[in-house]
Formats: C-alpha cells, structure tokens, sequence
C-alpha cells in the first residue's frame, strides 16, 4: 500500500514520516514537492535534501501560487497552476496512493485536488495559528484535518477537526548530542535565525552590529545560503577574540538543532509556527521578529502566543529602524531571563510531545 506526503512545512513531515515507518512498515512512502525552493536555483531545496537523505522517493512537482499582491511573476505563477493539476493528476493515477497527507502549501493543493477528483482520501495537518491560504481550500476535500492548536478546531465543519498537537521530531529531545563547540561560563549563546531559508532583514541587522554583539555574547548565525557569503566575509574581518563568538551556519541540521536549542540561553528570530511549536516544547526563551508579509499575520499571532504564555517576547520589524535597537532589545530580554524562563518552563508541560503519533492514528483510522 501506497501513501502520498506533500506540502510545504517539511519537518513535521519528516515527524510523521519517522513514525509510519515505525508503525505501519506496509506503507511505501512517496514524497511529493519542491526540487528547487525558487524558480532557476541551481541550489536544490531543504525538503529534497532531507526526504532523499532519508531514502523516501521524491517526486518533484512545478506549480504557481496566488499571490497577495501582482508583480510580475503574478501572471506566469497562475499559469503554472493547471499545469501542477495535470501533473499531479498523472502522479496520482500512475501511483494510486491508499490516502494523500498533506502539510499544507501552495505545493499541497494540487495534489489534494487531484486525489478528491479520483476519489483518493487525504489528511491535512494545518501548523499554524491560522488556517493558511492552501489549506483553507485543501480542509474542504480532506477527511480530515489536524490542527496544532485546540482552539482551532471550531473553525472547521464539525467532526472534521482534531486536535493533535504539532509533529515534533524526537532528535530534539535526545538525551545525548555532540557538542558543535565549547561553550563560555561568561558569554550566554543567542542563536539567531530567520527560517529554514534564512531572513535578509534579520541577517542585515546582525552584520550591522556583529562587533557588539560579540563583546556581550556567543552567537550562533543561521543564516540561509544567500547571505551565507556575506557572513564568511564578515568573519573573516574580524578579530580572533571575536570569531570565537561567532559561529555561522547556512542551515543546521536536526541533530545539531538539538544541541543549538539546549544551550542556548535565547532564541532570536521568526515566528514560524515549527519553530514556536519546538521553542514551546523545549521551555526556551525567545525574541521573535515576525514576518510582516505573512500571511494572515500568521506569524505574528504565533509569536503571540507564547508572549501570552510569559515566555517571549516581540520585537516588530518596523520597529527595528536602526539596527542597535534589535541589540537593545536582546539585552531587554536577558535582563529578565529567569522570569521568562519559568514561564516557559510552567508552559512546556501543556504541549503535547505526541502529535506525530496522533497523527499517525488518524493516517490509520482512513486507511482502506
């Protein structure tokens, strides 16, 4: 039996994935996605890396998307859009998967589609705050859908809902990690980043105050592969007491996002509904910057959340207007790390550690 995974949040679906390879061996596993995060990359995108390292076929797929305002590439991506019907169409009819699970995304939608139109049942898990602009049209064809948070469930159709929390993968909870490199007693370590692709704006603002930053702090820089250059360059300008403060990757691997999330004394950085959802569970302190342009302020209310829990804070990007204040409001939050660490401590033990296995249940329950 055949199961199709797709969408655009690839790391609870690889919490999914772990598990159905633990509990239902019978299934052969089918990644459908992105082989290139942006049109023309050379550079092959994040989930392909990840699905093909874990030995799960990939088949890549090339759609459009509706964008929330018209640029240029507006009317070549709506385009695009039948084309990723017909091409998803012919996945599904060549491969007849038993159910479609879906982590929401323009990518997703198609594939969604095309399984309700020949009868294929699917699953969808929204991350989120809110209820992303695929998914809004993908929970009108899925069996059901799996939210993160309770209080979502409301929004949907009755019956259709449930609340399984969000898939955390359990490489972050090992008991043992290496070490990526020997920690200081007088420099807390602040790991800053800006998502799986890295963020301009935070990295900017980071190259801006770098040598100040390091007279306070360790840091560990994710950058994306873009800026990822420009951060060697920056690097190499500095002094040696300094470049032993810095410590700059393009993208950290869960193994050692395991260790990064356990010594960190503060989280720096976007409001991703993975990466709240991760920081909630390990009890870490944060200073979220959201992405303006998400959508439905999603982000924002992410960060929200756990600003209303008493373990973070939010610094607005239009509020940064010069690059000190992001300094200014790190040093802010560390002047009252325990009190927003036993908050976060207190709201750690009301996230659920599970979602991929009660996902996993729901996956079962639609099986033929």
């Amino acid at each position: 039996m055949k199961i199709f995974i797709t969408g655009g949040h690839v790391t609870p679906a690889i919490a999914v994935i772990e598990e159905i390879q633990k509990r239902l061996s019978n299934l052969d596993i089918v990644f459908i996605g992105r082989k290139y995060a942006m049109e023309g990359d050379t550079e092959v995108s994040a989930e392909y890396k990840l699905i093909s390292n874990l030995g799960i076929r990939f088949l890549p797929l090339t759609t459009g998307r509706l964008q929330r305002s018209f640029t240029l590439t507006t009317i070549p991506s709506l385009l695009k859009i039948p084309f990723g019907l017909v091409q998803a169409l012919w996945y599904v009819l060549k491969e007849k998967p038993a159910i479609i699970v879906s982590f929401g995304g323009y990518i997703a939608l198609p594939v969604v589609i095309a399984g309700w139109i020949l009868g294929i049942p699917s699953l969808t898990h929204e991350q989120t705050q809110t209820v992303g602009g695929a998914n809004f049209w993908i929970a009108k064809v899925a069996k059901k859908v799996c939210v993160s948070y309770a209080d979502m469930i409301d929004i949907f159709p009755k019956g259709k809902a449930v609340f399984t929390g969000l898939p955390i993968r359990k490489e972050l909870f090992a008991s043992s990690v290496k070490p990526l490199f020997t920690l200081s007693s007088k420099y807390p370590l602040v790991y800053i980043a800006g998502g799986a692709t890295g963020s301009e704006f935070i990295n900017q603002c980071v190259f801006s105050i770098l040598p100040q930053l390091l007279t306070q702090y360790m840091v560990i820089h994710q950058t994306g592969y873009s800026s990822y250059s420009t951060a060697l360059e920056k690097f190499a300008s500095l002094s040696k007491d300094e470049q032993s403060h810095y410590h700059v990757f393009p993208y950290i691997k869960i193994d050692e996002l395991a260790w990064v999330y356990r010594a960190a004394k503060l989280y720096v950085g976007r409001s991703g509904g993975n990466t709240v959802g991760e920081l909630a569970a390990l009890s870490k302190v944060a200073l979220f910057i959201p992405l303006p342009s998400s959508a439905q302020k999603e982000q924002e209310k992410n960060a929200q959340w756990l600003v209303n829990a008493g373990s973070a804070a939010i610094l607005h990007q239009e509020d940064i207007t010069q690059p000190s204040r992001l300094l200014e409001k790190i040093g802010e939050v560390l002047a009252y790390y325990e009190h927003y660490h036993k908050k976060a401590q207190e709201f750690s033990k009301e996230i659920p550690l599970d979602g991929a296995s009660r996902i996993a249940d729901e996956i079962k329950k639609l099986l033929p």
